[in-house]
């Protein structure tokens, strides 16, 4: 009985190691994610991540230099890299890596290249200068570049790669090599470039994201209740994380790059957050004033480009244009930031995005997102002789739904037809500036209090632009210069979206 009981014992943990070993075999000789060697099957297979997608051609490309970054710099062009810099340059950059995940990737590259030059990016959203630890928004990239068999199993053996190994059909996806991590392929994405109208008829979860965003800082501002940053300077981690790794290179060029934000972004970090400054513009002096002679920073806040949304996906993310842009700049040292002319930057920087008005921003997003897929909503109250009247007007995309509402009764009305337009209005505009001069001659203007806002009352004012009556009246809020409402001498209209 004994002896059964030790046969069976030993057959057990002997198909258990057999499996074992069989399925560690296989996912050496499979190595689908090309972790551990060059693939003996499947060669011109790339699955949908990327970092594996950078670390395959960290392992198999030619290349002398690199851009280092996040999907800021994924979309910089390596080809275009060659031309401005010389050598021979990949973009290995990842979405959303922290300074440190950054750093490991270098280390990981060194080990077996001579790196010339690295472009790199100090991304603001990911805390670049003060973190304080080293919590990784994305796992995956400390254990793909630490190579131990226990980190590549530890991914291998995830539900989303497992499957992968035992799928032995070959599907060829051919990589942009030039920019290998960018987004820009996404019609949801791409479409969204051109401004207030393209951001907000596409992707609807980034229209509920900016909406947000710039809704809570705007709520913020208005009430005073200002915000921190959970971060600060933080000298001994500028030290260790990124000017000793300058130090451990000093054959390597290293061109740090501040990506330029949309200014609405720059404008929430220091109308909201209280520590911005300090946390920012302390670090980035510290940077430049210790920084190796093998390094350079680059900062473009304080240029024209940032102010246009034309050139912005969304509050942060910016054209291809602006990404070939700023290779020019750097090539002409344009935007170098020294102890000599930082001053000078951050104070346009910050002038700019101070004075950056974010309640007028939000507030004409707002009329472009409620024109999201082409529907829309209109709300319009008039007042007819002391009696309210209310109209509402909904666009679904295919038809114009009306609804009519006063004291006495209720009507709707399916199909209506087109929407009425309410959009931004500009009341005191006329085709030139000599008739301007000649509406405010008999123009009246002072100010009132409406509904908890300070206006301004505009009385006479004729444009041929305006169709005003004589004796109108038109109130116009005095932070956002937004038209309020008008008050004719037959009847009270008020537009709302």
């Amino acid at each position: 009985m004994q002896k059964k009981c030790k046969i069976l014992t030993f057959s057990f943990v002997l198909v258990i190691l057999l499996i074992s070993f069989t399925c560690f075999a296989t996912i050496w000789y499979v190595d689908p994610l090309k972790l551990i060697h060059k693939p003996f099957m499947c060669k011109d297979t790339s699955y949908d991540n990327v970092n594996f997608v950078v670390k395959n051609l960290i392992d198999n490309e030619d290349y002398d230099s690199i851009i280092l970054g996040t999907s800021l710099l994924s979309n910089t062009s390596a080809k275009e890299a060659n031309k401005v810099f010389g050598g021979k340059f990949l973009n290995v950059s990842i979405w959303g890596t922290l300074t440190n995940e950054k750093i490991t990737i270098l280390d990981y590259i060194s080990k077996n290249k001579k790196i010339n030059t690295v472009i790199m990016s100090l991304d603001q959203g990911s805390k670049p200068l003060a973190e304080n630890n080293f919590i990784s928004l994305n796992k995956e990239v400390i254990s793909t570049y630490n190579f131990t068999i226990f980190n590549t199993l530890k991914i291998y053996l995830q539900d989303k790669h497992l499957k992968h190994i035992f799928n032995f059909s070959c599907e060829n996806t051919k990589i942009n090599k030039d920019t290998p991590t960018t987004w820009t392929y996404n019609e949801s994405i791409s479409n969204r470039l051109g401004g207030f109208e393209k951001w907000a008829s596409i992707n609807i979860v980034q229209v509920v994201n900016i909406n947000n965003t710039l809704k809570d800082a705007t709520e913020k501002i208005s009430k005073e209740e200002f915000s921190y940053l959970d971060y600060d300077f933080n000298k001994e981690y500028l030290d260790k994380n990124l000017l000793d790794v300058f130090r451990k290179y000093p054959d390597t060029q290293f061109i740090l790059i501040i990506p330029p934000y949309f200014i609405a972004q720059n404008a929430i970090y220091f109308q909201v957050y209280k520590n911005f400054e300090n946390a920012q513009k302390s670090s980035l002096f510290y940077l430049i004033k210790q920084k190796p002679s093998n390094v350079k920073i680059y900062g473009f806040d304080d240029m024209g480009f940032v102010s246009d949304v034309a050139n912005y996906y969304d509050l942060i993310h910016f054209s291809p244009k602006i990404s070939s842009d700023i290779l020019g700049f750097i090539k002409n040292d344009i935007g170098l930031l020294e102890e000599e002319n930082f001053e000078q930057y951050w104070s346009e920087f910050e002038n700019k995005s101070r004075e950056f008005n974010l309640k007028d921003f939000y507030e004409k997003f707002l009329v472009q997102s409620n024109k999201k897929d082409k529907k829309e909503v209109v709300f319009l109250e008039r007042n007819l002789n002391g009696e309210i009247l209310k109209i509402s007007m909904y666009n679904n995309g295919e038809r114009t739904d009306t609804f009519w509402d006063n004291k006495e009764s209720k009507t709707a009305q399916l199909d209506s037809g087109t929407i009425m337009g309410v959009n931004i209005y500009n009341f005191t505009e006329t085709d030139n500036k000599w008739q301007t001069f000649l509406g405010s001659i008999f123009a009246n203007v002072k100010s009132t209090n409406y509904n908890g806002k300070e206006c301004y009352i505009i009385k006479g004012f004729i444009s041929s632009l305006s169709l005003t009556s004589e004796g109108a009246e038109t109130y116009i809020e005095k932070d956002t210069g937004l038209y309020l409402k008008s008050k004719n001498f037959i009847n009270n209209i008020k537009k709302l979206v």
